[in-house]
């Protein structure tokens, strides 16, 4: 893939496969649809490498684009060589409103403790990591007479070895998020329900 950026030309090369000098190659850039844009790009063969061909789109436009390759035998664009046609695909992106590759990716790395405002993906993503026995810790908080739960909790951590080191019962022990919620029997041994109250 080529890439570039809005109204920077932009440099498009070909080699062909034989490389044969004397050609006149040039490439038609156009858009999803099909349709082309501009002007068809001329390419001149480079001094210093036989059988490479350079042009330059003078003005991009941002969205992609395909740059499609043919290959003629005169100056006037009329006889199509036997070398195959070739295509590439162009990215135009502005610098300014485009996230880069890095970019993209501390956002997927960051940190998800520092993210957990209620209504929040990282709160979303944090407690689906606890969902799924992620470092957490789930206790008891009181019980009734007959020693049967009645208020319990799951405790989320930063890291694994935080939630090993907390204790049932225990607080301020580095939790990042809390959940609570209630209990009810039908038998002396068996819950009947668990209603999770909002953390």
């Amino acid at each position: 893939m080529i890439q570039g950026e809005p109204a920077v030309p932009l440099l498009l090369e070909l080699v062909v496969t034989d490389r044969a000098s004397g050609l006149y190659p040039r490439a038609r850039i156009v858009d999803d649809s099909g349709a082309q844009i501009g002007s068809p790009v001329d390419l001149v063969e480079a001094v210093a490498f036989t059988g490479l061909y350079q042009g330059l789109w003078p003005s991009p436009l941002a969205g992609d684009y395909s740059a499609a390759f043919e290959v003629y035998t005169d100056a006037g664009f009329t006889t199509l060589s036997d070398h195959e046609p070739g295509l590439e695909h162009v990215r135009i992106r502005d610098p300014a409103v485009d996230l880069a590759d890095a970019a993209v990716d501390a956002i997927w790395d960051e940190v998800l403790t520092g993210h957990l405002t209620d209504q929040t993906a990282g709160r979303a993503l944090f407690a689906a990591g606890g969902m799924a026995g992620l470092y957490i810790r789930d206790d008891a908080v009181t019980y009734d007479v007959n020693d049967r739960p009645i208020k319990v909790r799951r405790r989320w951590f930063a890291t694994a070895a935080a939630a090993a080191a907390s204790t049932p019962g225990g607080t301020g022990e580095g939790e990042v998020l809390t959940i609570e919620g209630d209990a009810t029997h039908i038998s002396p041994t068996k819950w009947q329900s668990f209603l999770r109250k909002t953390p």
